[in-house]
């Protein structure tokens, strides 16, 4: 099982666009800032989609629990965890929702790493800027492991 993991396309709908056009996957998650982005694409049943602090007035969920093929993750945007300070909260938060995976985004920095059991991956922004090229995940699923594709557009 393939699932594109974005976050943070603050506008960067050609970003979405391009992706939906070029990549195989089962599942999209998008982990919020820039959800209208997302257009039409929002309404498939295989996209799952949290608010950011970026997207005012959206009434998507600020958190989801999800399972594929036997690996529960946790998704969250990660502002409300404090994500740009520490990961303790949001471990902590895995941790109470029995994850194995806490996917995060609001640090525009690709994170995948361990803490307390729990791995903590963020696919960093979708939207380029002066520093980097725009990134997203495809988390790869099969008999219960988990692989990663971090890719740069």
């Amino acid at each position: 099982m393939n699932i594109v993991v974005v976050s943070d396309s603050h506008g960067n709908k050609k970003a979405i666009d391009y992706i939906f056009n070029n990549y195989a996957f089962d599942h999209f998650i998008y982990l919020g800032d820039g959800v209208e982005d997302l257009g039409t694409y929002e309404h498939l049943p295989n996209v799952h989609i949290v608010r950011g602090n970026c997207d005012f007035f959206d009434s998507h969920p600020l958190e989801l629990s999800l399972q594929f093929e036997g690996v529960k993750i946790f998704v969250t945007h990660g502002h409300k965890y404090m994500v740009k300070y520490t990961k303790s909260a949001l471990t902590k938060q895995a941790l109470e929702q029995n994850a194995q995976v806490a996917l995060f985004g609001h640090t525009h920095k690709f994170c995948d790493e361990f803490c307390d059991g729990i791995r903590l991956i963020n696919p960093g922004s979708l939207k380029q800027n002066n520093a980097t090229n725009g990134s997203f995940i495809m988390l790869q699923i099969k008999k219960g492991e988990l692989g990663l594709k971090h890719i740069i557009l």
